[in-house]
């Protein structure tokens, strides 16, 4: 299907069916996707899911309200019907003088973000990739005995918006993903191990390197034993660092500022963390899952430097919340399709790294741990940050990584946690949307036996 000519004629209709209700103000949301996923197992295909969905969401300001509909299936009659739906929907909803839609402004170019090769490329060689995650994991140690969930996916997607201020912004976008969970056994201990790489080109992803690191991490864990009980200077492994800053993530949120649901209320131009630690969203990032030319709004993005050396900067406003709190908006609206309205989002945020490899923070540590793994990390209090997680890694002696332990807890705030940051690594690494390098941090408390 030729998408923009498709979102042509359906904008055409959609306009022209509003203008005869009347309603003026108003914007057309369209996206198509081309969806594989393939899960290898024993060698073979376990697991082969295609998909290509389109649909078209509306919104309309009406009366002071806003309203929203979504088609799935925008034939004539479900255009009409969707039309009749956003109307009823914006008149029924509470009016707010802030309501808004984005008004035509210079677009930065971002670079490629579409890799136009994957089309090209055979099923057949797309199923090897997925064949070569799972070679890879068994290859790394003949104690890998299964694994689970040998995978690769990709995404490419057409977005189009266009609305009644004069906006008309489209952009094309890849990328594809290689996972998979590694299972070690030696006698009764059996251990887990997994990785994951994401880039927007398919030559960015190395299932085989992907597989073999999610082996060696199973089978390093092997003849794991209980955590020691005390305050250690601990290494957090970058995998554990993204888990907690996408739970610091919705601080960030202008939304959250305003509702008082953010732990920078009030912060900022105050250093609330470490001076080792600057944390950016950046919309405009080479080669990141969240970069595109403008957010779901149409508002072109950018980069947002959110705490500098420790010292909260600013916030993430998508239209509303901007209007609201009186400031410009940061092209920070995210849509995870058409069946929602846009919301407050991240672009790619991420910890900038410092300029030591892993080596050398675990010699500077000389003794204490490593922390490779946080279980429960979702329950954090993303208002006080609060949390209690379960944790598994391995013992520091002499500088260098040792025994491997589980079974241990870690209790604490994310704002402390982050204060006392001493090191960051070089290491920065992406797990979709979110970066982080590893850290060393002093004075934290380990439950164990």
């Amino acid at each position: 299907m030729n998408h923009k000519k498709n979102f042509n004629e359906i904008s055409e209709k959609i306009f022209s069916l509003l203008n005869k209700k009347g309603v003026t103000t108003s914007e057309i949301y369209y996206r198509a996707s081309k969806l594989l996923t393939i899960s290898a197992e024993n060698g073979k295909v376990e697991d082969y899911k295609f998909a290509e969905p389109y649909g078209v969401s509306l919104r309309v300001i009406a009366d002071g309200g806003m309203g929203f509909a979504f088609s799935t299936h925008p034939d004539d009659m479900a255009l009409t019907d969707m039309v009749d739906d956003v109307i009823s929907s914006a008149k029924n909803s509470t009016p707010d003088e802030h309501h808004t839609f984005s008004t035509p402004s210079p677009i930065l170019d971002v670079g490629p973000i579409f890799d136009e090769s994957i089309e090209k490329i055979s099923v057949n060689e797309k199923i090897e990739r997925a064949m070569e995650v799972e070679a890879g994991a068994l290859s790394a140690d003949k104690r890998v005995k299964r694994i689970r969930g040998a995978q690769y996916s990709e995404a490419l997607g057409e977005v189009f918006l266009r609305n009644s201020n004069g906006v008309d912004a489209s952009y094309r976008k890849s990328y594809v993903t290689a996972q998979v969970m590694a299972v070690a056994e030696e006698g009764d201990d059996q251990e887990m191990g997994w990785d994951v790489e994401f880039s927007t080109k398919y030559k960015g992803v190395n299932p085989q390197k992907v597989g073999r690191e999610a082996g060696k991490k199973a089978v390093s864990m092997l003849g794991a034993t209980k955590a020691p009980t005390g305050r250690f200077t601990a290494l957090l492994v970058r995998e554990v660092v993204s888990d907690l800053l996408e739970v610091l993530a919705s601080s960030f949120m202008g939304e959250n500022i305003l509702k008082g649901k953010s732990m920078f209320k009030g912060k900022e131009g105050s250093k609330i963390i470490a001076p080792a630690l600057t944390i950016i969203d950046d919309g405009l990032l080479s080669g990141g899952l969240g970069t595109s030319p403008v957010d779901g709004e149409g508002v072109p993005k950018q980069r947002v430097d959110l705490i500098t050396k420790g010292v909260v900067n600013g916030f993430l406003y998508d239209l509303l919340n901007a209007k609201r709190a009186g400031v410009e908006p940061t092209g920070s609206s995210a849509r995870g399709g058409v069946t929602a309205p846009p919301a407050s989002g991240i672009n790619n945020l991420y910890i900038v790294p410092g300029v030591k490899e892993v080596d050398s923070l675990l010699k500077r540590a000389g003794s204490g741990i490593i922390i490779t793994e946080l279980l429960g990390v979702h329950t954090a209090n993303p208002v006080t940050g609060e949390f209690s997680v379960g944790a598994s890694g391995f013992l520091i002696e002499k500088g260098q990584r040792s025994h491997p332990f589980k079974e241990a807890a870690i209790s604490g705030d994310l704002i402390g946690l982050f204060s006392k940051v001493m090191e960051v690594g070089s290491d920065l690494k992406f797990f979709g949307s979110i970066g982080a390098p590893s850290l060393l941090i002093s004075d934290v408390e380990l439950s164990g036996s």
